[in-house]
C-alpha cells in the first residue's frame, strides 16, 4: 500500500545488505535510521531557532511535520512489533523533552499551555496498537490528518491568519485545514464527497480544541470516521 512513500535508498542500502530482509537486524537498522533522522531534524530546528528570527509556531511545527513523514514511512516499512517499539521510543523521548523544555526552545516556544508534543507519539502508539495491521487505512488517515494537515495549517494560520480568542485559531487556518484534509482523504482513496464531509467535521472540531489536545483528538476522530463509514 502507498509504495510511493517507500524510500529505502535514504536508509543506506549498503548497510542493510548486511542483513537478510525482514530480520531483526534489518528492522533494528531501520529504527536506528529513523531515530537518527528525527534527531538531526530536532537539532537543526534548534540551531535555526537560535540563529534566525522565526515565528515560534513555525519552529514548533517544522519538526512536527518532518518527523511525522518519518513516522508514516516507518508505519509502511516496519512490522507492527518493531513499529510499536519505534513509537514507544519516540514517546519516551517526548516525555523526557517535556521535563527538560529549556533544551528544546523551538519545540516548546509557544507561550500557551500545550501537551501536544507528548500526545503526538503517544496517540500514534495507542492507535497503532489497536488498528495495525488490520485497519492500516484508518491508522494512516488519522496520522496524516495530524501530520500533513494540522501541521501545515498551524504555519499558514500563524503567518496569514488573525487568531480568534480564546481558541487561538484563525479562519485562514481553518480553511487551510479543510482544503488539505479533503485532499488527503481523497488521495487515500476516500470518495470525494465523503472526504469533504470528513474534513469539514474534523475542521470544526479542530477549531475548538485547545492546549494541544488536537494531537490526540484529530487522529482518533479521523480513524473513527474511517472505521464507521468506510
Amino acid at each position: 500500500m502507498f509504495p510511493f512513500l517507500r524510500s529505502d535508498i535514504l536508509l543506506g542500502m549498503n548497510f542493510l545488505n548486511l542483513c537478510q530482509p525482514y530480520t531483526v537486524c534489518e528492522h533494528g537498522l531501520y529504527i536506528g535510521g529513523y531515530l537518527f533522522v528525527i534527531g538531526v531534524i530536532v537539532l537543526i530546528n534548534r540551531l535555526l531557532r537560535k540563529t534566525k528570527k522565526i515565528h515560534p509556531e513555525i519552529t514548533r511545527k517544522i519538526p512536527h511535520i518532518l518527523s511525522g513523514l518519518i513516522v508514516i514511512q516507518a508505519a509502511i516499512s516496519l512490522p507492527k512489533t518493531f513499529y510499536l517499539i519505534f513509537l514507544a521510543i519516540l514517546t519516551l523521548g517526548a516525555l523526557m523533552s517535556y521535563r527538560h523544555k529549556k533544551l528544546f526552545p523551538g519545540v516548546y516556544s509557544v507561550s500557551r499551555k500545550s501537551y501536544g508534543t507528548i500526545l503526538y507519539p503517544l496517540t500514534l502508539l495507542v492507535l497503532a496498537t489497536i488498528l495495525l495491521p488490520t485497519n492500516t487505512g484508518a491508522f494512516l488517515y488519522g496520522a496524516m490528518m495530524m501530520i500533513l494537515v494540522d501541521g501545515p495549517t498551524a504555519i499558514v494560520g500563524s503567518a496569514f491568519g488573525k487568531k480568534i480568542h480564546p481558541y487561538e485559531k484563525s479562519v485562514v487556518g481553518s480553511v487551510t485545514f479543510f482544503i488539505l484534509g479533503s485532499i488527503i482523504g481523497y488521495l487515500l482513496g476516500i470518495e470525494l464527497f465523503l472526504a469533504i464531509v470528513f474534513s469539514l467535521i474534523i475542521t470544526i472540531h479542530e477549531f475548538f480544541v485547545r492546549w494541544g489536545l488536537d494531537n490526540f483528538t484529530i487522529p482518533v476522530l479521523s480513524a473513527v470516521l474511517w472505521l464507521v463509514f468506510l
